[in-house]
């Protein structure tokens, strides 16, 4: 396995070699206790597996500890999109296949993840032709750029004789530009049928999924479905199409919905910043100004980038705020003729606060993305439909089901608009994302719905109202 990703270290870039000399001594056969060690550490909660999110922070914290904060991060978000391509390959190795990659699957998936990013590093070099990188290669840059990764160690990549079938025989029907999935997939399936080393690699998993391209395409339209992993977990997986943007914004907060002892914790030492008058109620803008004084207060980021996350996302702080706020049952505050505990977050809703502020800032930057298109000045807080039609495709794999077996940009955008006679607000936006989850009984749908389990039920007397009206919470429970 070492040896497969080894052996791609010819032709490409600097950047790409860094990233690999980080990880490949970890595939080695030698390496298991050096891999027990790395699985400690990726497997944080120690619950025997590793989700997606896990991988993605255990890569970054590897980058940042070798190369410090800035070259670390640079090549995080450098290669971020392959991370998904890499896991999915390994977590098929496992026949219960739901959504995590555990100890068995873990040398594979270091392998992969060094292959996955040097085919990545080629789609950059191709991209690269055309001036800035767009994510998408156009025929024009593939001409012009296709000699300069033969020697990235790929069959079909070496000794091209018609550069221009080539392309044709990637680019999916009816696409004008090739995408990295598109990429990866018909690099993978030639390795495999040309029985290479890295094609050994990519078909270990007893699915088969590389033998032909009409499998590899169903394998990769698998992957914009959401898993069904625990609701913390999920929101980070929708990080991979989404801006760096809201990464940054997801992982000031994530922590502090997660249902492990970490995540306890954390919320036990944030409830004293978000509710600063100690009256086990917070306000919307109580909790507006925690929210940036957590992002204001990250080092590594900076006040100035916290500043502008906060501002980016503020939009979407009421609907987290409002959705968590009824979970509890609505109960008089002493002392309020016009206000019951459904006006505020309590305590016991905090943690679910947390979860949802990360599922409305991804709702959000789906958003902005088709409105702007990253263009400030071209924001105008509505979509129309040339934007969307433009657009549609950034947002894609957000990680949405509304999105996971699409169909026509048109026929979504009169779904999502039946009044055809205005624009797309964000409150349309949200409602169409939010029903489609509920629609399609997902685990954010089940978040938004409430269904979890009977156990809730309970919380309906696990806290009382004291005299001055506060709530004292009688157990640990929290709500799911």
């Amino acid at each position: 396995l070492c040896s497969a990703a080894l052996q791609l270290l010819d032709g490409p870039s600097f950047d790409v070699h860094d990233f690999i000399h980080v990880f490949v001594h970890l595939g080695e056969t030698g390496a298991k206790e050096l891999r027990k060690k790395e699985w400690v550490e990726i497997d944080f909660n120690g619950n025997s597996y590793v989700s997606l999110a896990e991988f993605d922070r255990w890569i970054k914290h590897k980058l940042i500890k070798f190369y410090k904060a800035d070259r670390g991060n640079d090549l995080w978000r450098l290669f971020r999109p392959c991370y998904i391509l890499a896991f999915s390959t390994a977590m098929d190795l496992d026949p219960i296949n739901d959504g995590y990659v555990r100890w068995n699957e873990f040398r594979a998936l270091i392998t992969c993840l060094c292959i996955a990013s040097t085919m990545l590093d080629a789609f950059h070099l191709i991209d690269k032709c055309g001036g800035d990188i767009d994510r998408k290669i156009s025929k024009e840059e593939w001409l012009e750029g296709y000699k300069k990764v033969s020697s990235h160690g790929f069959i079909a990549l070496a000794e091209i004789s018609d550069p221009e079938k080539l392309f044709e025989d990637i680019l999916p029907d009816g696409n004008e530009k090739m995408l990295y999935g598109d990429w990866f997939l018909y690099l993978a399936v030639t390795e495999v049928k040309s029985n290479t080393k890295i094609g050994t690699v990519l078909n270990l998993n007893s699915n088969d999924n590389f033998t032909s391209i009409e499998k590899a395409k169903s394998w990769k339209k698998s992957l914009s479905r959401p898993r069904e992993n625990s609701l913390v977990s999920l929101t980070l997986t929708l990080c991979n199409g989404p801006s760096t943007d809201v990464y940054d914004f997801l992982e000031s907060f994530v922590d502090f919905g997660g249902k492990n002892d970490k995540g306890k914790r954390l919320r036990e030492k944030e409830w004293l910043s978000v509710d600063p008058n100690g009256n086990n109620f917070v306000s919307l803008a109580e909790f507006d100004r925690w929210v940036k004084q957590v992002l204001n207060n990250r080092p590594s980021i900076g006040y100035d980038r916290g500043d502008q996350l906060w501002r980016m996302f503020r939009p979407c702080y009421i609907y987290a705020f409002d959705e968590a706020k009824s979970k509890a049952p609505a109960i008089a505050i002493a002392g309020c003729k016009n206000a019951n505990s459904d006006d505020y977050v309590s305590k016991i809703e905090f943690r679910i606060l947390n979860v949802y502020l990360c599922t409305y800032a991804t709702m959000l930057d789906a958003f902005y993305l088709i409105d702007s298109d990253g263009d400030d000045f071209a924001f105008d807080s509505q979509i129309n439909r040339d934007e969307w039609i433009a657009r549609h495709e950034k947002v894609l794999h957000h990680g949405f089901s509304a999105f996971s077996d699409f169909t026509s940009a048109e026929e979504v955008w009169s779904t999502m608009l039946p009044d055809l006679s205005r624009k797309i607000i964000l409150g349309d936006w949200i409602k169409f994302l939010k029903d489609a989850e509920i629609s399609n009984d997902t685990g954010i749908g089940r978040l938004f719905t409430g269904v979890f389990d009977s156990a809730r039920e309970k919380r309906v007397s696990s806290y009382r109202i004291n005299k001055s009206g506060s709530i004292i919470q009688e157990d640990d429970d929290e709500y799911s």
